[in-house]
């Protein structure tokens, strides 16, 4: 490579590898020109410059969009937030207003009254299964070894629990015999119902 400056103040730099035409290659200031092998790169090059400015200048720009639609974004958040809590604090308010309103309201003393339990008797039990309930229930006790001498048996199934003999059965046999009564009157149980068959 050679290098030699030119009366007009232009540099030319002469590149040879023995093999290829040389380049020569001619600075003034900022302007470069090729000549030689390398030549017809010059316009490709340009070309290329011209299209990575173009292509950081739409990347700029671009990014200068992508913050405004952030900043729009951050504004509407904002914007909802304050909304949120404005209608929250004027729900607090209507609602302290209104237990302003009931303390200062006189109310009779209320009284609960419980609903009456439903008791069934088994002439009852025998209307709503024919007559096949108790005997439905008496064989089942039988069967679980209820019965005292005589086939005695004292039986009380309400909707909360059974008690045989006088001593309160599991869920499972409260629950075994529940169904008996079900299936044979066609009537759910409710927990104020009670039926009662003493032998």
């Amino acid at each position: 490579m050679t290098t030699e400056k030119l009366p007009d103040g232009k540099m030319l730099i002469r590149v040879e590898d023995g093999e290829n035409e040389p380049v020569v290659i001619v600075v003034e200031g900022d302007d470069v020109v090729i000549q030689g092998r390398q030549a017809e790169w010059a316009p490709n090059l340009a070309a290329q410059e011209l299209a990575l400015a173009e292509h950081f200048r739409q990347m700029e720009a671009h990014g200068l969009m992508i913050e405004q639609q952030g900043q729009a974004v951050e504004e509407a958040i904002q914007h909802e937030i304050a909304m949120a809590e404005r209608a929250h604090a004027e729900d607090r308010a209507n609602h302290h207003k209104r237990l302003l309103e009931l303390e200062q309201m006189d109310f009779p003393a209320a009284i609960s009254v419980p609903d009456p339990p439903e008791i069934f008797f088994p002439t009852e039990a025998y209307a709503m299964g024919g007559g096949k309930l108790e005997a439905a229930i008496e064989s089942e006790l039988r069967r679980d070894g209820y019965l005292g001498p005589g086939g005695s048996y004292e039986f009380k199934l309400s909707g909360k629990k059974l008690v045989i003999n006088g001593k309160k059965e599991s869920d499972v046999i409260f629950e075994k015999y529940r169904k008996i009564y079900e299936r044979h009157t066609g009537l759910d149980l409710s927990k104020n119902s009670v039926i009662e068959i003493e032998k």
